[in-house]
């Protein structure tokens, strides 16, 4: 079921938000009422235009009251979490946040992420946050200018093994693991698939426990997001990362293709290259990374078809 949030509360999936709840409305006005009511309101915006003494007008500003559906992985911390009321919190939430154009409203949307993805490719959701750039995503996402954050991907081991790691071609003949909807980049993950052994979990929660457990020998995930969240449950000292990096390209804001909002991308862009030129993103990193604890219990979406 899609859990959709908004400031003033739940709104199902099915309700009518915005503009196509206006419209609705005005479809119900009988048609000579309509008529005069676009006279009087012509002759009062006349009135107002004449009369005004501000700044000149900006024809480049956004639409206003855009309403604008978005999602994120919810078990990605500091990026993006859930919090014990199941909703988004972290990084990427406060980042969102300062790129949203004046008068945009901008609503999340809480479902598992490869069930998000899947939704943006079809329209159903407008920008996807915290997301990396692959081909595949990019015949359906028009992705930011640049990286919303860094996200540097490692391998985390047991403290104590494979000393000798110096880069991908050391994990052949070991099972390892992978979070299902994870993208690596960096041509990891066609080697991936073709030369290595490995198990796909739903979650870094799952995959943690079974690294800690000797069910896998290795697990690759986000450096930032895995040391948030070996911090939080204790297991810092017995979980570490091999270095070198598998890849160390960013993560994007995407916006869906078929998204009728996607004319605020270039104001977004504009907004995150004054973030960035203020080092805003690093900064954001730092504090949800110092914050984060694991909610003690996150309500479950309910999805039969991601069971």
């Amino acid at each position: 079921m899609l859990n959709v949030r908004s400031p003033g509360g739940s709104v199902s999936s099915g309700s009518p938000l915005g503009a196509r709840a206006e419209e609705a409305a005005a479809s119900a006005i009988p048609f000579f009422s309509r008529t005069r009511l676009s006279f009087a309101l012509a002759a009062a915006a006349l009135v107002c235009f004449a009369q005004w003494s501000g700044p000149p007008l900006r024809a480049e500003s956004p639409p206003a009251a855009e309403a604008v559906l978005w999602c994120t992985n919810p078990e990605y911390p500091p990026y993006d979490w859930l919090d014990e009321g199941g909703k988004y919190a972290g990084a990427g939430v406060e980042l969102l946040s300062m790129l949203a154009p004046e008068g945009c409203t901008l609503i999340p949307a809480v479902v598992p992420w490869p069930r998000a993805q899947a939704m943006a490719a079809e329209g159903k959701i407008d920008i996807l946050m915290c997301i990396r750039e692959t081909p595949e995503r990019s015949s359906y996402l028009k992705f930011s200018a640049e990286p919303v954050f860094a996200n540097p991907i490692v391998v985390w081991v047991r403290k104590g093994e494979m000393a000798g790691y110096s880069g991908r071609s050391d994990l052949r003949g070991s099972l390892g693991g992978v979070s299902r909807g994870d993208f690596f980049g960096g041509g990891f993950d066609e080697y991936l698939r073709s030369s290595l052994r490995y198990e796909e979990a739903s979650s870094m929660k799952e995959n943690f426990k079974k690294l800690r457990d000797g069910r896998i020998a290795w697990f690759v995930t986000g450096r930032y997001s895995g040391t948030a969240w070996l911090k939080a449950h204790g297991l810092g000292e017995a979980i570490v990362a091999l270095k070198p990096p598998i890849s160390d390209e960013g993560i994007f804001l995407g916006f869906s293709k078929k998204s009728r909002r996607i004319s605020l991308l270039p104001l977004m862009n504009a907004r995150l290259a004054e973030l960035r030129d203020r080092g805003v993103p690093e900064k954001l990193l730092a504090k949800y990374l110092d914050s984060y604890r694991a909610p003690a219990s996150v309500p479950t979406s309910t999805d039969a078809e991601d069971r």
